[in-house]
């Protein structure tokens, strides 16, 4: 692909780990408290579900690791948290298995997306990540929203009380922007919509994306507002 930019959102992937010395990587989730998977990398043994690997995606299976993963979003907000999660336990991997200072275990990771794996690890908080190429150079450029008191805000559908993408909700946009949006637009297939608001005209533009899914006759979606976020830390 070509240039592009990005900037880490504030909604919120977690993970938790602690080292192991036998090899195995047993994985669980807090959205999915009743199932968990374990695996032995380095022999094959053991099988993954789809929602556990993103978190294996940059790791080596070196040592092994007891994980427990959470995200803020749901499966079908149409933000993937596959390459965050990944980036996450790859760094807690290295913090247990890994000599040397934490830049150098974070310039080691093999990144299953280089581009958006190179923000998530070394993305700068107030600033917006020019990504140069598919090889992960990187540039960045002064932007804060926050301080411009914008937020990013999601409208999700409520798929679990649908068969499909809700049909007649193409003016969720056009809505948000008529709301006071100063950008917006849907993330494809998953009938997700993302704007950028200003902080004055939030709750307008929260009523407005769920008038029309209400107008519509679906139920009302999932309306979700964060700030520019930062990239993965370590926080304990």
């Amino acid at each position: 692909g070509g240039p592009g930019a990005a900037v880490p959102l504030a909604w919120r992937v977690v993970v938790a780990a602690a080292p192991r010395t036998d090899g195995v990587l047993r994985i669980g989730s807090i959205n999915r408290p009743d199932e968990v998977a374990e695996i032995e990398p380095a022999s094959g043994a053991g099988a993954l579900p789809d929602w556990a690997k993103p978190a294996v995606g940059g790791t080596t299976g070196a040592g092994g690791m007891d994980v427990l993963v959470h995200t803020d979003l749901p499966d079908c907000a149409g933000i993937t948290a596959a390459v965050p999660l990944a980036c996450s336990a790859a760094l807690a991997e290295t913090a247990f298995h890994a000599a040397g200072p934490e830049v150098g275990q974070r310039a080691r990771i093999r990144l299953a997306d280089p581009p958006l794996g190179a923000v998530a690890l070394f993305g700068r908080p107030g600033h917006v990540t020019l990504i140069e190429d598919d090889a992960g150079d990187l540039d960045h450029i002064l932007f804060d929203p926050d301080r411009q008191g914008l937020r990013f805000m999601l409208a999700v559908p409520r798929h679990d009380a649908l068969d499909a993408c809700p049909a007649g909700i193409d003016s969720v946009s056009v809505n948000a922007l008529s709301a006071g949006a100063l950008e917006a637009r849907s993330l494809g297939p998953t009938g997700t919509t993302i704007a950028v608001v200003p902080g004055g005209a939030l709750a307008a533009v929260r009523r407005a994306m769920i008038d029309t899914y209400t107008h519509a006759g679906h139920p009302a979606p999932r309306v979700l507002s964060a700030i520019a976020g930062s990239p993965c830390v370590r926080v304990a």
